[in-house]
């Protein structure tokens, strides 16, 4: 695991992340070479919580984490207060021709229902992420160099969840 390099084995942190997160790669169609990675962190008492509610990020501080890899870097996406989706296309246009063909001819349109027929014509996707809700999010960020904070659909586990009923 990962963990090891960083953390010493047979710690009380090592036994704690192989025992509460789970990572698992997920399908994802038209990003070339991007890795995307889900980390499932389910810690105590699972019982009677449905696994949906885990993947809306609706159980408190429990949530699905989803990063990118590209090029060495890492990416936020999905459970984290910030989102890095917009420098994830942007080094991904940078340094791909998948990449400068996406950012080009998909992310740039600025009519959503283009976009939506656009994704699903080229079977553009990512796995457990709401492509809709990432747009968005992209044109946000461009326009006129606007930032904004994280969506909702983008399942921020942080100051979001302290307003979900499941609590450990």
């Amino acid at each position: 695991m990962a963990a090891e390099k960083y953390v010493a084995p047979n710690s009380d942190l090592t036994r704690f992340l192989d025992q509460h997160i789970t990572v698992k790669e997920l399908n994802a169609s038209g990003f070339g070479k991007v890795r995307f990675l889900l980390l499932e962190f389910r810690a105590g008492n699972e019982e009677g919580i449905p696994d949906s509610l885990y993947k809306k990020n609706e159980v408190y501080y429990h949530c699905d984490y989803i990063v990118a890899f590209h090029s060495g870097l890492l990416f936020r996406l999905k459970g984290f207060l910030n989102n890095d989706f917009f420098s994830l296309i942007t080094e991904f246009s940078e340094t791909s021709d998948v990449g400068y063909q996406l950012k080009r001819n998909v992310f740039s349109l600025t009519n959503v229902t283009k976009f939506k027929e656009r994704i699903s014509a080229d079977k553009i996707f990512i796995e457990d992420l709401d492509m809709e809700c990432l747009y968005r999010y992209y044109r946000s960020q461009s326009e006129a160099g606007m930032k904004t904070n994280n969506l909702s659909c983008l399942g921020s586990c942080t100051i979001k969840d302290r307003k979900r009923p499941y609590q450990y």
